[in-house]
C-alpha cells in the first residue's frame, strides 16, 4: 500500500496498492479538494464509490448526464466508464471515496443479485445511511489492527450491502424484530400518556395524531416519539394544554 497525494488535494489522504492487501479493493481516500477546481476525463478500470461529506461536486459522465453530489449524496461508477469531475464550491469539498472489484463481492454473496442493482452509474442523492460504513472501510486500513484482511473486507461488503438495500429501497423498511410480542406489549390505552410526561419534560411538540397513532397501537412511545419530538426543543408553550386533563392534538 504506498499513499499519495495529488495536486487539487488540499489534505487527507489517497491509499493504493491496496490489492497487495485484499485483492477486491483497489485504492480509498479520505480528501479534500481545492475549491473549484476540475478533474478532467477519465476512467478506471474497477468500481468506484464516491460519498460527499461537504461542497457541492459536478460528475459529468461522457456522452451521459451530469450528476451533482452534494453532502450526504453518493455516485458509484462501473469500470471504464470515462468521467469528469468539477468542484463547485467555494469552500473545498471533503469527500470520501473507494475503488473495489465488485465481481469478488457478488461472488461470496450471490443472493444480493449485484449486477441488478448496479448499472454503469448508481446515484443515491440521500445516502446518509451509507457514511458509517464508508468510515469504516477508510479506516481500516490506516490503523494498523488484528484481522486487518478480514476487517477490510467485512466493511466492504457491509458497504455493499447499505448500497444495495437503499437501491432497493427496503433500508428504512421497520424490523419485524421490533413488532414482536417478546419486545414488550404495546402500549394502548397509557400510551399517549406517557407523551404527556414526555412533553412536561422535554418541552418539544407532539405529532398532532399522536394519541390515535398510540391507541391503534402503530406509535411506541417513548420512543417514537423522541424521534420527531427532537426536531423543535426549544418552542415555546409547545405543550399545548387547554385547561383539562388531556391534551391538545
Amino acid at each position: 500500500m504506498r499513499i499519495l497525494r495529488s495536486k487539487e488535494q488540499v489534505s487527507g489522504f489517497w491509499a493504493i496498492e491496496l490489492h497487495r492487501i485484499i485483492p477486491e479493493i483497489a485504492d480509498c481516500g479520505d480528501v479534500w479538494i481545492v475549491p473549484r477546481c476540475r478533474l478532467d476525463p477519465h476512467l478506471h478500470r474497477h468500481w468506484e464509490l464516491m460519498y460527499q461529506i461537504e461542497g457541492v461536486t459536478e460528475c459529468g459522465i461522457m456522452g451521459g448526464r451530469t450528476y451533482t453530489l452534494s453532502p450526504g449524496s453518493s455516485l458509484c461508477i462501473a469500470p471504464n466508464v470515462n468521467h469528469w469531475l468539477q468542484r463547485k464550491s467555494n469552500s473545498g469539498p471533503h469527500e470520501v471515496f473507494v475503488g473495489f472489484d465488485l465481481r469478488a463481492v457478488a461472488a461470496r454473496h450471490p443472493e444480493w443479485e449485484l449486477t441488478k442493482h448496479f448499472t454503469s452509474t448508481c446515484f443515491i442523492r440521500e445516502a446518509l445511511q451509507l457514511e458509517r460504513a464508508m468510515t469504516r472501510l477508510i479506516r481500516e486500513p490506516t490503523v494498523s489492527s488484528m484481522h486487518q484482511i478480514s476487517g477490510l473486507r467485512l466493511a466492504l461488503d457491509t458497504l455493499i450491502l447499505e448500497v444495495v438495500r437503499t437501491l432497493a429501497g427496503t433500508r428504512d423498511s421497520p424490523s419485524s424484530v421490533a413488532m414482536h410480542s417478546a419486545c414488550g406489549p404495546k402500549p394502548v390505552c397509557l400510551g399517549w400518556w406517557y407523551i404527556i410526561i414526555l412533553r412536561r419534560f422535554i418541552r418539544a411538540p407532539a405529532p398532532r395524531n399522536c394519541r390515535r397513532e398510540c391507541w391503534r397501537g402503530n406509535l411506541n412511545p417513548p420512543f417514537g416519539y423522541l424521534a420527531v419530538s427532537t426536531r423543535n426543543p426549544t418552542k415555546k408553550n409547545s405543550f399545548g394544554f387547554n385547561g383539562s386533563t388531556e391534551p391538545s392534538f
